[in-house]
């Protein structure tokens, strides 16, 4: 990279400086979606560049953060999103410097863990990140969409489970009304995650905001006035996505009816995948669903990360850890559990790890037995 390409972190009056670099490296996104992420993402995020001799953008990351629930837990994380390069300056070494520096960043923050979506996972490889979680997506076509909506109906009025539903878009509902949706839906996923994004009234209204500029909505289903359901759509292109279904038990085929009741008037294809798959009824005229990568992670402040997670084993063990990026990992360390959860100390000890490991392998290793569901686009 040439010397005269100046690593900066822009202000908040800055920040809309990003945007030709955006639209260069982002055609499919809207001047709608721009101005959403402007209005509800640069107002708290953080954005490295490398400008060029001429003072122009010509690389871009930007820090998102989110709430994130680990282990019961509550922990500020950033998404890595927007990783961009013009194209005349790709493979000069631009990204590397912005990862790293984000990474020092937000080690000296003892942020745990940073977080992204992959466009291509095994660029991320060398820079210590793993695969944490693989979302499952379901596509379904016009003619199935409307099979599965007859099935669905005709179980539906043999049911009781229908009577007193009403099916209500979230953009009218009030502030106290959106707050009791987040506590419903993080008690649901308190249940089933052990790591996942915290839902709160600022979190819905941004989701909302997001869901619009593709012409969707999120919607919230609810028997005698209390919550069961909500599901996110929107239309995109030829098809029609639903994101962050969740049903309470036993409401799961109730909930997709209404699904479908809503989509099927845009007579496109269906995707449907979100924070959990479980509205999906297992059937087998239904194709079963893809698998993406959807959430790399990389370990940022490893003692902070140790004292958060869960380990997969009783007991204790020390663990001798490499990280080539961040110095501060390299080392020996203590882990264990306690009453409250696990605990870790840097070990002074005469004894032999039990574990060692590249800090990238460790992570894979330590997230192997956890659920997780993180489901943000941006």
């Amino acid at each position: 990279m040439s010397g005269s390409f100046v690593l900066a972190w822009l202000n908040r009056d800055e920040r809309r400086m990003c945007e030709p670099l955006w639209k260069d490296c982002f055609p499919e996104d809207s001047q709608d979606f721009l101005d959403f992420y402007d209005q509800y993402k640069m107002a708290d995020n953080e954005i490295a560049v490398i400008k060029n001799e001429a003072g122009t953008i010509i690389s871009m990351l930007h820090l998102n953060p989110y709430t994130v629930m680990v282990c019961g837990r509550k922990l500020l994380c950033h998404y890595i999103v927007a990783v961009a390069t013009e194209e005349p300056y790709r493979r000069m070494g631009c990204m590397a410097r912005l990862l790293t520096q984000s990474f020092r960043r937000m080690y000296e923050r003892q942020e745990s863990f940073c977080y992204l979506e992959p466009a291509n996972k095994d660029y991320y490889l060398p820079f210590g990140f793993r695969t944490a979680y693989k979302q499952s997506r379901w596509t379904l076509q016009y003619d199935e969409q409307v099979r599965l909506a007859d099935s669905l109906a005709y179980n539906e009025s043999h049911s009781a489970e229908a009577a007193g539903t009403a099916l209500r878009d979230a953009s009218e509902m009030s502030d106290r009304e959106l707050r009791e949706l987040a506590s419903w839906v993080n008690a649901r996923q308190s249940g089933r995650y052990d790591v996942y994004t915290q839902k709160t009234l600022e979190y819905w209204k941004s989701f909302m905001a997001e869901l619009a500029t593709s012409g969707g909505t999120l919607m919230v289903l609810c028997k005698q006035g209390r919550i069961c359901g909500t599901f996110g759509y929107w239309v995109d292109g030829q098809s029609v996505e639903v994101l962050g279904a969740v049903a309470e038990d036993g409401m799961e085929d109730l909930l997709m009816n209404r699904i479908l009741e809503t989509v099927r008037i845009y007579r496109r294809k269906l995707l449907v995948s979100g924070f959990s798959c479980s509205v999906m009824p297992d059937r087998r005229d239904i194709p079963k669903p893809s698998r993406k990568i959807k959430i790399m992670v990389r370990i940022i402040h490893l003692l902070k990360y140790l004292q958060t997670i869960r380990m997969p084993e009783t007991g204790e063990m020390i663990l001798k850890i490499n990280d080539p990026l961040i110095q501060e990992n390299n080392g020996m360390f203590l882990w264990k559990r306690t009453k409250d959860g696990t605990d870790a100390e840097i070990y002074r000890g005469v004894h032999a790890p039990d574990i060692t490991m590249d800090i990238a392998d460790f992570a894979e290793y330590s997230l192997r037995d956890l659920n997780i569901c993180m489901d943000e686009v941006v």
